[in-house]
């Protein structure tokens, strides 16, 4: 799917999304499965309930207002927003809980994919570190086969 949505010409993503068909830099590409019409279909949903930022270019979601990230519903599951999209975007394997979909903007509203990249709870806890969103240095703790107590 991630193919049908970012262009590796220019590595934009999709310009226009249709119930049929997406543009992509002003070409059309029809859509065949159903699965991909499908999520095409949410794509279309969310883009309708974005609001640009035009200072940072986030693409704050406006759906579901009492949450800290946007969520939807897809195939029967709670996903986040913004994890759809580096989904869809970026190749991330939604079943796969041990990557996430991190914000470089920081705003947790934001389902750019610009401003998303995949990483681990590692590669999130040190760009929070690096961002100063978090004080205390990240310590890797190592098995001490020395302390375990029988």
């Amino acid at each position: 799917m991630s193919n049908l949505i970012t262009n590796p010409d220019t590595n934009s993503y999709f310009d226009y999304i249709s119930e049929d068909w997406i543009e992509i830099n002003n070409e059309k590409v029809t859509l065949e499965k159903t699965d991909e019409v499908y999520e095409i279909r949410i794509l279309k949903k969310l883009i309708e309930k974005r609001i640009i930022d035009n200072i940072t270019n986030c693409w704050n979601f406006q759906g579901t207002p009492n949450t800290k990230y946007g969520v939807i519903s897809y195939k029967g599951k709670t996903v986040n927003v913004h994890r759809f999209i580096a989904f869809i975007c970026l190749g991330l394997r939604l079943e796969n809980r041990n990557l996430y979909a991190c914000h470089k903007c920081d705003n947790t509203r934001c389902f750019n994919p610009e401003h998303i990249f995949i990483g681990t709870a590692l590669d999130n806890q040190n760009d929070a570190i690096i961002k100063g969103r978090r004080k205390r240095k990240i310590i890797k703790h190592k098995l001490n086969y020395g302390k375990i107590l029988c």
